[in-house]
């Protein structure tokens, strides 16, 4: 029997889509800078994609469970009919709404804004509103994919908003930069709506399941579905609560504020996401196979988890160390001066540095999408919510966009830490202590390689004023002696620690039954 390859796919797909999107971004940083152009599309394009993220985690996560179900299992089948219907439904209520009120959206995220800010982003916003649907429907096509271990479609897809953004900057070189925002807004909804055209396609091919006739006594989840909407808009409260505030903080702090996230969101998205959606799949496959400390559910949340921030905790000890420089090398181009790296590079810093915690947040809470606890997310996001806009508003007012990055942190640690201590009954013999331990060790030992080459560097480099050549050429040697490093320091110090974290991430992303996998 030919041993079972792990699904490389994903990762190409998802390196691919990544790359376009940094590429556009390193553009917009370029074209924009930190001007108040880049604040209103980044207000602009807020409220479609928090609007639409209720399909992101909370559909997929009901979703998924329900298709890798046998083909037989009529009932769920039927049950999964309903949810997709009601969402088709929700995304083009709420589609119209913002076509008909865009500025109810703006004022909404923005709403200290008065003038010329709050005028150019009334002009983008119509164009960005029919995204709404187009980004939904994508969430929606990516589950079933993945339920079918189609794993690659969904970053492919996601890959075409950023190279519409690409082309139509490239066409309109020329242009004024007023101009030129209302083609970027065009193109990221007409890339959301090319990407939602490719799930189609290759979901329509999928091999059809019987169809289960619809009857009155099959009903799908609605109470966790009605929990896990609500809790992701409460979720949503955070990403607003920031925008909101930093709208506040005067012209350039909302494009700062965005350029940091999203250069943080790259490593997030080439590491923690692509991990954890093939996970998924397996924790929902071996979540029916019975529960208690020694179930082969909990092995592989524990694996999972343990191996998932082994491989994450050198890059968020890159990030926080290298900020400056890393901001320097991918941001300082064009319109991107002096000043904007000066208000991007602390964020980058000290959102960097969470990036641990946001991975094991985001990996606990698909466990538990897998074992169908959405209500579970519920006291987390509200909890979230409650420390996190609070303590955003008075870091704001202390320290600026830092102050808001560490609220971030506080809040996800905070969240974290009530999940441990309360010890969900999903996570009853959970080994909480021995899974965090090897990470432990590795961050320390990833924060003392970075610094020790942090101490090589010279001091302009660090500062990001150096000739871009040479600040290259210096990332480059901090992230390979960053490596290197840590890799020689685990293995005098941790043995068994790297081996231990590649098995673990292997047997979670290996398509073999989970008999043989435990």
């Amino acid at each position: 029997m030919p041993r079972a390859r792990p699904p490389r796919a994903i990762w190409i797909a998802t390196a691919l889509a990544r790359s376009a999107s940094a590429a556009k971004e390193v553009l917009l940083a370029a074209v924009f800078g930190t001007s108040a152009w880049k604040d209103a599309l980044v207000v602009a394009w807020t409220a479609p994609t928090l609007l639409a993220a209720f399909c992101n985690e909370s559909l997929p996560a009901l979703l998924t469970p329900l298709w890798t179900s046998p083909a037989d299992a009529g009932p769920r089948d039927v049950s999964a009919r309903r949810l997709v219907s009601a969402a088709l439904a929700l995304l083009a209520a709420l589609t119209l709404c913002g076509l008909l009120w865009p500025s109810v959206l703006v004022r909404a995220v923005a709403p200290a804004w008065r003038g010329a800010r709050l005028h150019m982003a009334l002009e983008l916003e119509p164009w960005l509103g029919a995204s709404i649907f187009f980004l939904g429907t994508q969430a929606l096509l990516a589950a079933r994919l993945n339920a079918a271990r189609k794993f690659h479609w969904a970053p492919m897809a996601a890959g075409f908003p950023a190279v519409a953004v690409l082309a139509v900057l490239a066409a309109t070189a020329a242009d004024s930069v007023s101009q030129r925002a209302l083609a970027v807004a065009a193109a990221l909804t007409c890339g959301s709506s090319l990407g939602a055209g490719l799930l189609a396609i290759a979901a329509w091919r999928l091999p059809r399941r019987p169809r289960a006739p619809l009857s009155a006594a099959t009903t799908a989840p609605w109470r966790p579905l009605g929990a896990m909407v609500l809790a992701m808009a409460l979720l949503n409260l955070v990403p607003w609560a920031e925008r909101a505030i930093a709208s506040a903080l005067g012209t350039g702090s909302v494009a700062a504020l965005d350029y940091a996230q999203r250069l943080v969101q790259f490593t997030f998205g080439l590491t923690v996401a692509p991990f954890t959606a093939v996970a998924f799949t397996r924790l929902s496959e071996s979540a029916g196979l019975g529960v208690g400390p020694e179930s082969a559910f909990l092995r592989h949340v524990e694996v999972g988890l343990r191996s998932l921030l082994v491989a994450v905790v050198p890059v968020a000890a890159g990030l926080a160390v290298f900020a400056r420089l890393v901001t320097r090398c991918i941001f300082g181009w064009g319109h991107f001066d002096k000043l904007s790296l000066a208000a991007t590079a602390p964020v980058v810093g000290i959102l960097g540095a969470g990036v641990p915690l946001d991975a094991a947040f985001y990996f606990l809470l698909f466990a538990l999408y897998a074992r169908q606890s959405a209500e579970t997310k519920l006291p987390l996001a509200a909890l979230l919510v409650a420390l996190n806009v609070p303590l955003a508003a008075l870091g704001s007012r202390q320290w600026g966009l830092p102050g808001v990055a560490c609220a971030h942190i506080v809040s996800y640690a905070a969240a974290l830490g009530w999940l441990a201590r309360r010890k969900a009954p999903q996570f009853s013999g959970f080994h909480w202590r021995a899974t965090l331990h090897p990470s432990l060790s590795a961050a320390a030992l990833s924060l003392a390689a970075a610094a020790f080459t942090r101490l090589s560097l010279p001091a302009d480099i660090l500062a990001g004023t150096a000739p871009t050549l040479a600040s290259w050429a210096c990332l480059l040697a901090a992230g390979l002696g960053t490596v290197a490093g840590s890799m020689l320091l685990a293995r005098c110090f941790a043995p068994g620690l790297l081996t231990d974290a590649f098995r673990g991430l292997r047997l979670l992303v290996t398509p073999a039954p989970i008999e043989a996998a435990a």
